[in-house]
């Protein structure tokens, strides 16, 4: 291949990368590409090449969405969390992030990491374009918040259809959403993980039954459906009082005195960061599904402190930390051995 054959392949790429192709679409073109590309790393083709594929990528970061969620005031700063999220350029158009390791010579260490490779090879061809201010905020927002961008986006359908994905589950049947969901969890049988798809389903149609209540009378977001689910809470929305609430939903159908439940190790995290923050509320709505997932019921627990979630009825505390779990347990008044002093 010489320079002229190289630019016609670079630019019919960077074409099927504006029509949104996929790099399966372009396997076999991107290896001619790369192999010219270190074949021949001075080459003065290779650099404008690199610069344009740079150039559209950096276009993605100046998207007014992007640039508005910025200015979101730190006293919003969970909102702002979201809304930057929301509107990061590989959020937004994934199939970007997959061309420059790719194509371009990068350092072992930062392969796999999309943002920390666009920001090393944005630093080695366009120094200048590195040192944009919103650019580096943004950076600076995702090696903050590592787990939410790592985190997977899960499945998520109709209240309807959720009900129906459990009873088929229930009883036997391997809907094509059940196979789906073992490839998923790297299962070789589907049936190895029908107990957490059906749990799943339960964790679900509690969550938009929460969602639904909220929306009654906030405008919120259904951060872990339309979002990802790393951010350590389920739903968003701002209370009556101006306070950012964030909502982490729990489903049972086993409701009972000895309730017991389980934070992850982030969710955890979350609520006891938020307890520094007197702008925030971290709750916990404990949802209660009857045997046909309908009818709910909800307990929402208000967190107090690092060991303890209240409401006007009940009283939960850190029992203990299991695999990275952190176990909220019910109290309950008669099991309690009172000072007979």
């Amino acid at each position: 291949m010489d320079d002229t054959k190289f630019i016609e392949l670079g630019n019919y790429l960077l074409n099927s990368i504006r029509q949104g192709k996929t790099i399966i679409d372009l396997a076999n073109l991107i290896k001619e590409l790369r192999l010219y590309i270190n074949n021949n790393p001075n080459s003065v083709v290779v650099k404008f090449f690199a610069e344009t594929l740079l150039r559209i990528n950096l276009s993605l970061f100046k998207d007014a969405y992007l640039l508005k969620a910025l200015e979101i005031p730190d006293c919003f700063a969970y909102f702002r969390q979201a809304k930057i999220y929301e509107n990061l350029p590989y959020t937004k158009h994934p199939n970007y992030a997959q061309f420059l390791p790719e194509l371009l010579e990068i350092p072992s260490q930062i392969y796999g990491n999309n943002y920390a490779t666009f920001m090393y090879l944005l630093k080695k061809y366009l120094p200048k374009e590195a040192e944009d201010s919103s650019l580096n905020a943004i950076y600076n927002f995702i090696d903050s918040n590592s787990i939410l961008l790592h985190s997977p986006k899960d499945e998520y359908y109709d209240i309807g259809k959720e009900k129906e994905l459990y009873t088929r589950a229930q009883y036997g049947q391997t809907p094509a959403e059940l196979k789906d969901f073992a490839f998923y969890m790297q299962a070789m049988d589907p049936d190895t993980v029908r107990l957490p798809f059906m749990n799943k389903r339960i964790g679900n149609i509690g969550e938009a039954y929460t969602f639904d209540l909220i929306s009654e009378a906030y405008n919120g977001l259904f951060v872990s459906r339309d979002l990802g689910n790393g951010f350590g809470y389920d739903l968003y929305y701002v209370d009556e009082d101006n306070i950012e609430t964030l909502v982490e939903v729990k489903t049972t159908t086993s409701f009972s005195e000895d309730d017991n439940f389980a934070l992850s190790e982030n969710e955890y995290q979350t609520m006891v960061n938020t307890l520094e923050n007197p702008n925030v509320r971290y709750v916990v709505t404990r949802v209660v599904l009857d045997r046909t997932l309908t009818k709910p019921s909800f307990i929402v627990l208000n967190a107090e402190d690092k060991n303890t979630l209240m409401d006007k009825d009940n009283k939960y505390f850190l029992k203990a930390n299991e695999n990275g779990k952190y176990v909220f347990a019910r109290f309950n008044p008669s099991r309690v051995i009172k000072d007979q002093s």
